[in-house]
């Protein structure tokens, strides 16, 4: 199973996070990218097997603007996270797997079942108008929609 597995770190991360994944950096399981150009990173999403996402457990509010260029990129997402806006996003569209962030048997249990089993791995059914709902032009024009109604009030003009 290592043989197919390589996770592909893109961004900037500290000195600690690297000696803890020391191991795994030199065994080749993890490549370091580095900081890129957001084409470079939208390009890595497209091409992965599987899209990691993580956030704190039990923090309600706490999602990552990572989970709508996920959603854009089509890709299975494991996201490790409990009892958040994400958990939501994840199991409103149907776009991948939860886990606690604090379990570490249950997220071996399932990466391996991701891995070995392609039957599971296809097992995703995407709700693609659910999806389409997270995507940049719809909440732009939400956005748009709830500042129109603002202002005409806020300036006390009527439109």
């Amino acid at each position: 199973m290592v043989d197919r597995i390589r996770l592909h770190l893109v961004g900037e991360y500290r000195r600690e996070e690297m000696d803890e994944l020391r191991d795994l950096i030199d065994a080749n399981i993890i490549k370091l990218q580095g900081f890129v150009a957001r084409e470079k990173s939208i390009a890595f999403q497209k091409a992965a097997d599987l899209l990691l996402i993580i956030t704190p457990p039990d923090r309600r509010s706490a999602t990552s603007i990572k989970i709508f260029e996920y959603l854009y990129a089509g890709k299975p997402v494991l996201a490790l996270t409990h009892q958040t806006v994400l958990e939501d996003i994840i199991r409103e569209t149907g776009s991948g797997w939860i886990v606690h962030p604090h379990k570490p048997e249950e997220i071996a249990r399932l990466l391996q079942q991701i891995v070995t089993d392609r039957g599971f791995y296809k097992s995703l059914q995407p709700n693609r108008q659910k999806i389409e709902q997270f995507s940049v032009t719809h909440q732009l024009e939400k956005l748009s929609k709830i500042v129109e109604n603002m202002v005409p009030r806020a300036a006390g003009v009527r439109c």
